[in-house]
């Protein structure tokens, strides 16, 4: 499958910018997360790119039928892991949208 996509960022008005973008590709198909870093909550860009890396490691594994639900499931968990290592459980806070396009469906 053949797609054109583009990723753009701006950091607005934040002194840094919190969001970080993935896209991967592979022969099984393609993967799409936007993770917008929670600014009020300190260190939302290291929580944006370890969710990013969770989400691309999992996708470099295989896409399998609960692929959304477990890639989000080990994000959170190894976020919540480095927020105890860095005593930060009341940062390193992010969102996270995630897209899937394999086999013709999204």
């Amino acid at each position: 499958m053949m797609i054109d996509y583009y990723v753009f960022s701006d950091k607005g008005e934040r002194e840094y910018n919190e969001d970080y973008a993935l896209v991967r590709e592979s022969s099984d198909g393609f993967c799409f997360a936007v993770n917008d870093g929670l600014g009020g909550c300190g260190r939302g860009e290291v929580a944006s790119e370890l969710v990013a890396t969770v989400i691309s490691d999992s996708f470099d594994k295989g896409i399998k039928d609960d692929f959304i639900e477990s890639s989000f499931v080990c994000a959170q968990n190894r976020l919540e892991e480095k927020q105890n290592e860095n005593n930060a459980v009341d940062s390193m806070k992010t969102t996270s949208v995630l897209l899937v396009l394999a086999n013709g469906y999204a």
